[in-house]
């Protein structure tokens, strides 16, 4: 009997051990692997977001002229040498800009600044010359992604996306389009992540990112996850201490790989003051695209690269077969000052330039595959079905052993 017991200890050690390091290994590949170009890939210093986009001709970056409020354009055939296009697409009105690529083109709404019904591949999102009030967000099309039409204010309707709790609006983060959503519930064409500063606990005066959806891109109708009568936060800061992205978030960059499978990747800040979701970019994932769990910490201004030692953000990513192409912004200036108006005061608003990474995931774990301590009479395997195969056999040999013990203790003396 004793001999039998240590056999049974030995087979439920070996078994507990090796779901465990299943699990840790699951765990590790949901981390990326990053491949960070040396330098920045756009040196020239520009004012603010610049957002990268993949068409059918080539990588179209769209960022701030200088501290204008005007969108310009730079073209890639690879998404690292750039050129920029030469004059300003939208010229003193908007900043911020999100761009969508649409290979299937659409009718013009024939509304706006610029009105056109011709046939559009573009869509752009953008924050407008005032962040106060869901009229700040606007809209616009474009056939080539080049000259721009329609350019619309946002509005809303049904549940409230601006409200008591939404301090500034910074621009929309990002839009995801689902083709033939039934725009019920929260099943809509677009779905659009807004940066705002929230005015109330627990976020009171820190940068968190809101949901609003829509059937056309510009009539907004909020999401309210908590039932108060208005969009509230789907995301906001961590508030743990050394996170660096303890009291802000936001530009939340969105891809929706299917139904189940969303990737975002953010800016996050540790300061207790405005403006400084400034300090890295972090990853996450979800199923539905409203419930996220952090997984990784991309980048921060720790990490030993200079140019970008003050201000790493602002994340822009494309997906190019199963890698992630991501651009950002950084910074060695460590001044970052506003005038008393909130707006960018032209002297003192610091530009950055635009670095670029790859990141990909693993195709095998990041650590070996487990295996099992070996056992008389059976073999040792590293392989996932080896595994699963080789708990079959523990598990009968488990049920066996425990049926002849209680067996024989039921036997009479």
């Amino acid at each position: 009997m004793k001999i039998f017991k240590k056999v049974l200890s030995v087979l439920l050690i070996g078994l507990v051990t090796s779901i465990i390091a299943v699990s840790t290994a699951s765990a590790e590949i949901t981390h990326l692997t990053i491949n960070e170009n040396d330098v920045p890939v756009f040196p020239t210093l520009i004012g603010d977001q610049a957002y990268v986009i993949k068409d059918n001709v080539n990588y179209k970056m769209y960022y701030v002229c200088g501290n204008d409020w005007g969108i310009c354009l730079a073209q890639s055939p690879d998404g690292t040498n750039w050129t920029p296009y030469g004059t300003e697409l939208i010229t003193g009105e908007g900043y911020h800009a999100d761009v969508k690529y649409f290979s299937d083109s659409f009718p013009g709404a024939n509304a706006g600044t610029n009105p056109s019904a011709a046939t559009m591949n573009y869509r752009m999102w953008y924050q407008g010359t005032t962040g106060i009030g869901v009229g700040g967000w606007r809209y616009a099309e474009s056939p080539d992604g080049i000259n721009w039409y329609n350019r619309i204010s946002v509005s809303e309707f049904g549940t409230p996306v601006w409200s008591v709790g939404t301090g500034v609006t910074y621009g929309i983060a990002n839009a995801v389009y689902t083709p033939g959503a039934s725009n019920t519930g929260t099943d809509w064409t677009f779905r659009i992540y807004a940066n705002v500063q929230w005015e109330l606990p627990p976020y009171s005066g820190l940068e968190c990112v809101i949901m609003a959806f829509s059937p056309d891109g510009y009539n907004w109708t909020g999401y309210d996850p908590t039932s108060v009568g208005y969009a509230t936060p789907i995301f906001g800061p961590s508030l743990v201490a050394g996170d660096f992205d303890k009291d802000h978030v936001g530009w939340f960059k969105v891809i929706k790989n299917s139904e189940t499978d969303w990737q975002a990747f953010y800016s996050g800040g540790g300061s207790d003051t405005t403006y400084q979701a400034l300090n890295g970019i972090g990853y996450a994932t979800s199923t539905d695209g409203i419930n996220w769990t952090r997984r990784q910490t991309l980048f921060t201004t720790n990490d030993p690269i200079s140019w970008r030692n003050q201000s790493t953000w602002m994340p822009s990513v494309v997906k190019t077969g199963d890698d992630y192409e991501i651009w950002f912004l950084g910074s060695d200036n460590e001044y970052i000052i506003f005038d008393d108006g909130g707006i960018h005061a032209t002297s003192d608003w610091i530009q950055w330039r635009v670095g670029r990474a790859t990141l990909s995931l693993p195709t095998t774990p990041t650590s070996p595959p487990p295996t099992l301590s070996p056992v008389p009479g059976l073999p040792a395997t590293g392989n996932k079905e080896g595994n699963i195969t080789l708990w079959i056999i523990i598990a009968g040999i488990i049920s066996f052993s425990f049926f002849m013990y209680f067996s024989i203790r039921k036997r009479p003396s």
